[in-house]
């Protein structure tokens, strides 16, 4: 994103523990107070654009476990699994 974030200035919300079909994921949702640079898209070979939303008017195409994390980060849920055997996948 071509920002440079310190510590002191993070505060982890929530967090998403998934399987994908070749490995499994951890995905952080955080709350970011401040930062040094300008925010940019440093990927444009992997990602063609680079936007902020209001969490309740988020884009049609937002991954479901995006939309996932983000309410479960505005609602104070810390911690959240899916698509585990047994479980529904998001």
């Amino acid at each position: 994103l071509g920002v440079n974030l310190q510590p002191h200035n993070i505060t982890v919300l929530s967090v998403i523990h998934r399987p994908n079909k070749r490995r499994e994921y951890m995905d952080f949702f955080c709350e970011v107070r401040a930062w040094d640079g300008e925010i940019c898209n440093l990927e444009p070979d992997k990602c063609d654009d680079l936007q902020f939303f209001p969490a309740d008017s988020l884009p049609e195409k937002t991954i479901d476990y995006v939309k996932v994390g983000l309410e479960n980060a505005l609602s104070g849920v810390p911690f959240a699994e899916a698509g585990w055997e047994g479980q529904d996948s998001i």
